[in-house]
């Protein structure tokens, strides 16, 4: 699904990380900015490669994403709008072509950069209404704390804070 003109290697460095080298300009580019990639429903996290890179201290901290907005008002339909509306989910990367074009009605469908050590938004408010976020293929999404890699159920943050309001009314007793 990469190449298109070259070659690639594929080097296994460490920790999860690999190492792609193109025999060709044109798939980087495609490479780095067609994405972000989906690999059997699950993001693959594609960045430049950084002078001493180590692995084995690197942590993944952004991800690219793609975020659904079901019903949203056809009016919103706007570059320009689609725009704040994604820079409140998190940094805007790209729009998909059909809903800057008002083509798709169902779904606005948009690209933005997580901040993954940060709380992801379930939600927003538009002229006082919710708007409901899908995260595509983040299947580990906690909306206690907002973080990926662990759902509502196992988030040590709510486990945390039960057991120190249980404690609490106990002591009150």
């Amino acid at each position: 699904m990469w190449i298109k003109e070259g070659m690639l290697t594929l080097i296994f460095v460490s920790n999860e990380f690999f190492l792609v080298r193109f025999t060709e300009l044109e798939d980087y580019n495609w490479v780095l900015k067609g994405g972000p990639w989906l690999i059997f429903d699950h993001y693959l996290a594609v960045q430049r490669w950084r002078s001493d890179f180590n692995p084995s201290v690197e942590q993944l901290t952004k991800i690219a994403a793609w975020v659904r907005i079901p019903d949203l008002p056809i009016e919103y339909y706007d570059k320009y709008v689609m725009r704040i509306i994604s820079n409140v989910i998190g940094k805007t990367l790209k729009t998909y072509y059909n809903t800057a074009e008002q083509a798709r009605g169902k779904f606005a469908l948009i690209c933005v950069e997580l901040d993954l050590a940060k709380p992801l938004r379930p939600k927003f408010k538009i002229k006082g209404r919710p708007v409901h976020v899908e995260y595509e293929g983040l299947h580990t999404i906690c909306f206690h704390c907002g973080r990926i890699g662990h759902n509502k159920e196992q988030c040590q943050y709510a486990i945390k804070r039960q057991n120190e309001l249980q404690n609490s009314s106990e002591k009150a007793e």
